[in-house]
Formats: C-alpha cells, structure tokens, sequence
C-alpha cells in the first residue's frame, strides 16, 4: 500500500458534500442544479466511463465510452473534485494466477484490464481515493450484476485484501463499502455459537475491522446499507456501527431505498431494498448524527440517488437534503470516543470458490429456490451449513433483484427486445426466461448482453421456423 490508513489521503481536509454522477443524459439535466450549485464534489462509477470492445460476439478489451468526455468537461468547467466508486470489480472474488483452471485466468485477466481502465482514467479526473462495494460479484464466470454475501472467514479477508492491494497500486487512497445483504453465509463459528442476528452482525462487524487492518485501507460506511441489514435481518444499527474503527471512516454514504411487494414471496414478508430511489429515511439520518462525531478522518459525504427515479420537481427535495447533510457534518468531531473493540481471528472457511460459484449460479438462475435444494454433493459441510441456515426469503428476494438487473442491462442495449417488450411486455417476458434459461449470466455491461440475446434470438427463431 501505499499509505497507512489513517494517513492516506484522509487528513487533508473535509471536502463537504458530494452528488453521484450517472451516465443518462436526462439526469444530468435534471439535477443540473445539484452539479452546478450544490455539489462540493462528484463521485462517479469507473465502469460507466467504459464501454466493452467487441470483436466477433466476444469482449476483446475495454475503450471510453460516449459519456467520458461528458464526465471530464464537467470536471473542466467546474474545477470540483472527482472520486470513484466501483461495483463490479467483485472484491471477494480470488485470483489464482498460477491455477490452471481457465477460470481463474479468465479473472486475473479481467481484473487486470479494469485497473488498466481506472489508471488511465485516473489520469483525466485525478481520483483522490478509490472504493469498491464488498461482496463477490462474479464467479465461475458467472455476473451476478450486485455484491452478494460473504462468509465472514479468513480465507475470503485474504482475497479482499489481496483485490484492495492492487487497487491501491492505480489509486493510493482506496476504501470499501459496508454491504447491503439480504441474507447471510454464516461462518462455522456464527454456526456453533448460536445464529443470532446480534451475534452473526458482530462476526461481520469483526470481519470488516479485520480487512481494515491487513490491507491498511479506509471504510466507505454507507449508512443505508447498515440500516437495510438491520430491517432486514434483525440487528442494532448502532450496536453495529459502535463496533466499527469509525476513525477509518473516509467517506459516507446517503441514499433512500424501497421496500419489496408483499406478493413477491409465499411468507408475505416484506424486505428493504437498497434500490436509490427514495428520500433519506430517518433512521438513516438518525445513525448518521451517531457516527459523525467519531468519523475523525471523515472527508466526504455523497448522496446517492438512481437515475430515472426522480424528476424536476424532486430536486428541491434533494437540495434539502444535501443541505440538512452538510449541517449534519458541521458537528464536532471527538477522536478520543472510545475503541471499537479487540479483532478476533477469524475461521478459516475453507472452499469459499465453491460456495460462491454455487450461489452466484443459483441467483443467476431463473429459478434459484430450486437450486437451493440441491447443492451439490462436493461443497464442504461448513458451506453446507451456511447454506442451510440461511435466510431462504432473503435469497428468494435477491435472486428476483438478479434477475431484474439482467432484465435492465437487456432493455438498455438492445433495440430489438425494448421495442418487443414496449409492444408486448407479456410475450417479451416468455421470450426473456426461454432466453435466462438457455443463456448463461456473464456480461456485465448492457452491450454484452445485448450481443447474447441477438444470438440468441437467431437461434431460438430459427428453431421456431423448422417447428
């Protein structure tokens, strides 16, 4: 690394409050206001710079794409700070560059083509610090499109470590973010002790001190992503974040989410979805007076809001909000309130691949509770475990939020399936689940997707033609 963690890029000064950029050119007129008046600085995703090369149906490489020169004339004309915040660089996912499994290849290979990209981006807008969401993104090569839950062994620390390390060789400053999981894979230890939802928040607590410490890193506490959890699974947000090194914290979050249909599952159970597409609820603004005082080394604050879930007349909304957010960050700040707490060692774990291959292949698929009543034979009797002890509901949701993420990515690439699915949503939605089951999950960005479904659609017609 390149600077310890208490000193990287993190006592120079509160930059303020920052506004996400997204690449949809309604948005960025709409929220004109927010860019031009009320953002302190921008936090952009490093993939929607990107665009995938492609050569005969395969991916040969990463270029800019049509919003880059967008993103760079704002950080001309405003002169504001820029940071970056990735998704799908899949932290938890190990590289084995000298297995022969094509797998692994394939993933050090990816991994290093998107630094690559984030270098030579880094160089136009001058990143001050990189973070990434925790969670494996990918596995098997297979895309998930979201950060799913981790064992919280040492095993996967390891590979989270090992990811921070070779981000912080294109950025110095990097950080990850706290997750939003709507289940978890507990670890042997949660397993022996009791699966209460205290105790395993307080494994994953430690976890997140533990991958502090080894890669000398900085935590992007995202303040919905803890409150979602506690709905979702039953803990106390403020316990959680009491046992977190809140002096590592380098930037928060703030975002607004939504609560899933009752008549999504058999239960009627209702969860909380970190979907970007609401106001900032008041628990979130509750837990964010809590931390602030101990947040030391705090130098940024950025609202999040999704693309395409607001319009003109919520910015003034917004611009409360953003305003009531930098009235939050004028309280003092307190470095003597107390440690988080002695680091535990952590359980081994042992075939987290498997697992994850398993699970990332399961939520990919269009029926993933079906999978999860025949895991295969081979995974160890702790993934087993945790796959039995889980939140069957919470997995039932995530697998629905995978599905509509590919769903996203289709319709924003492919002219042929939006204009089919605006015509006739209800054909469309045959076509797309013949297509999900026929059609592995491994693009990541809507133009590779929209490569599979056209090959796809070749097929599949051709096939209905002979018939």
């Amino acid at each position: 690394m390149h600077a310890s963690g208490n000193d990287q890029g993190g006592d120079q000064g509160f930059l303020g409050i920052g506004w996400a950029l997204h690449p949809d050119v309604e948005y960025l007129t709409i929220s004109r206001r927010l860019i031009e008046d009320e953002a302190d600085f921008f936090e952009i995703n490093p993939e929607a710079l990107w665009r995938p090369l492609i050569q005969h149906g395969k991916t040969i490489g990463l270029e800019r794409s049509e919003f880059h020169e967008t993103f760079a004339a704002i950080a001309r004309s405003s002169g504001k700070p820029f940071v970056a915040h990735g998704l799908g660089l899949s932290l938890a996912t190990g590289l084995f560059d000298l297995s022969s499994d094509p797998s692994h290849s394939a993933e050090a290979n990816r991994t290093a083509t998107w630094l690559d990209r984030v270098a030579s981006d880094a160089s136009v807008f001058d990143f001050l610090w990189y973070s990434e969401h925790l969670g494996v993104t990918r596995a098997g090569g297979l895309n998930a499109g979201l950060p799913l839950p981790i064992p919280f062994t040492a095993d996967v620390a390891r590979d989270v470590v090992d990811k921070l390390r070779r981000m912080s060789d294109v950025v110095p400053v990097v950080a990850f973010e706290n997750s939003a999981n709507m289940f978890w894979l507990c670890p042997p230890a949660a397993s022996r002790d009791g699966l209460s939802a205290d105790h395993v928040a307080r494994e994953e607590a430690n976890f997140l001190c533990t991958i502090l410490e080894a890669a000398d890193c900085r935590l992007l506490l995202d303040i919905h992503n803890v409150w979602v959890e506690s709905v979702n699974l039953g803990f106390d947000p403020f316990e959680f974040v009491d046992r977190l090194p809140l002096d590592r914290v380098l930037e928060i979050h703030l975002s607004g989410g939504s609560d899933s249909d009752p008549s999504w599952l058999a239960s009627g159970r209702e969860f909380r979805i970190d979907s970007h597409d609401g106001s900032v609820p008041e628990p979130c603004w509750e837990l964010l007076d809590h931390v602030l005082p101990r947040c030391v080394h705090l130098r940024g604050v950025v609202l999040e809001r999704l693309n395409g879930t607001f319009t003109a007349e919520h910015v003034d909304g917004l611009v409360e909000e953003m305003q009531r957010a930098r009235s939050a960050c004028r309280a003092p700040r307190d470095a003597s309130r107390g440690p988080h707490g002695p680091i535990r060692p952590l359980p081994r774990g042992g075939d987290f691949e498997a697992l994850s291959k398993f699970v990332v292949g399961a939520l990919v698929d269009p029926d993933p509770m079906s999978r999860l009543e025949l895991p295969p034979r081979t995974l160890s009797d702790d993934s087993l475990g945790a796959l039995a002890t889980m939140d069957s509901d919470g997995f039932a949701v995530t697998g629905l939020v995978v599905r509509k993420l590919r769903f996203e990515r289709l319709y924003r690439a492919c002219d042929e399936a939006r204009r089919a699915f605006d015509t006739d949503p209800g054909a469309f939605v045959e076509m797309f689940e013949s297509y999900e089951r026929q059609v592995p999950a491994t693009a990541w960005f809507p133009e590779e997707e929209a490569v599979l479904f056209e090959h796809w659609l070749e097929q599949w017609r051709g096939g209905t033609e002979r018939t």
